[in-house]
């Protein structure tokens, strides 16, 4: 199952709201894996069905997870299935959560 799904919207100065992109979040407790990055970019492609009017560019994918290998980060760049997933590690810092962009 999908674990977070974002819609953002934009207001114009006219008052006027659209949705303009949906996020769909992967979150991992531990390593990130190939299947991780498939799998956000399966969820893409299904939003991008149910969102009318859009289409895999308006869908970003991003995956986050405790750590990544460097094979995995080549793999999501060589991704042509949709937008390419930003991929974010974490680690906890006392009680805070510190996140780093891998790609």
């Amino acid at each position: 199952t999908l674990d977070i799904l974002c819609l953002h919207k934009k207001t114009l100065e006219d008052g006027t709201s659209f949705r303009y992109k949906v996020s769909v979040i992967e979150a991992k407790k531990g390593t990130i894996d190939e299947a991780a990055i498939f799998q956000s970019q399966r969820y893409s492609n299904w939003m991008s069905q149910l969102v009318k009017d859009s289409d895999l560019t308006m869908i970003q994918p991003i995956v986050v997870g405790f750590r990544v290998s460097a094979d995995v980060i080549e793999t999501a760049k060589k991704s042509a299935y949709g937008r390419q997933p930003i991929i974010l590690t974490y680690k906890v810092v006392g009680d805070k959560i510190q996140l780093k962009r891998e790609l």
